[in-house]
């Protein structure tokens, strides 16, 4: 309630004859502010201390995310950068299509990005037939509702490519927000 009593102060001090209302009103104000101050620069401080440059990743060298996003970042690029080649392709999915920019490998479906909303049963057929095709050397799958809460719906909306993957491909590291799989020799 104390926003609705500072106009009635500085219109009691137009109307008092009290000199030096300039300062008095100065002192009110910065009385009334400084609280507010104090807690912006603290919360300020506070965001401003939690998040980090993406350092070892050379596309994203200038982008400042959360220290928890950063490593999870890095941790999955050098990883994809350290089991495939600058010429091998990757799929991410569902909803990851930074790793290929930052992990700089290219798709190994026409697909990068796979929204359930928007995606139907035969761009999924269309996705297993270009992964037949490129054989990619990792499949990045995030992790369920780890970073999009619409992952959640996943198995139900793209069954028939989660099916594939797990059928085709086996676990081989697991990260906080990622699990990579590689493919499974019979």
């Amino acid at each position: 309630v104390s926003p609705f009593f500072l106009p009635l102060v500085l219109l009691w001090l137009q109307q008092t004859k009290i000199k030096k209302k300039a300062w008095i009103s100065a002192l009110i104000l910065l009385t009334y502010a400084s609280p507010f101050l104090f807690f912006a620069t603290k919360t300020i401080e506070k965001n401003y201390n939690s998040t980090t440059y993406i350092s070892n990743i050379k596309p994203a060298t200038m982008t400042k995310v959360s220290q928890g996003t950063a490593h999870e970042l890095e941790t999955a690029v050098s990883y994809v950068k350290s089991t495939t080649n600058k010429n091998d392709k990757i799929l991410c999915f569902p909803y990851c299509p930074e790793l290929f920019v930052l992990a700089e490998r290219n798709s190994a479906s026409y697909f990068s990005f796979f929204y359930p909303e928007t995606f139907k049963t035969s761009n999924q057929e269309r996705v297993i037939a270009d992964l037949s095709k490129n054989k990619p050397k990792i499949i990045v799958l995030q992790r369920k509702g780890a970073i999009e809460p619409e992952a959640n719906f996943e198995d139900k909306r793209l069954k028939l490519l989660k099916n594939y993957f797990l059928s085709n491909y086996t676990l081989v590291k697991k990260a906080n927000d990622f699990s990579f799989y590689a493919p499974r020799h019979e």
